[in-house]
């Protein structure tokens, strides 16, 4: 009976890392995500800039 406890205890523990795991890679993966579209607004304003320059 303690062994099946200890068990249950070790696959609740593996999972809840399993889902520790998940949700760190997935906010990495959002940040760097935001980090892109932050870098594209960036190009999109100097392209803009560039292109008031020229035909001012």
């Amino acid at each position: 009976m303690a062994y099946k406890i200890i068990a249950l205890l070790i696959s609740f523990a593996t999972l809840c890392i399993r889902i520790y795991e998940e949700m760190s890679r997935r906010a990495k993966n959002r940040a760097k995500e935001e980090e892109l579209q932050k870098k594209k607004k960036r190009k999109r304003k100097k392209a803009v800039k560039k292109k008031e320059k020229e035909s001012a």
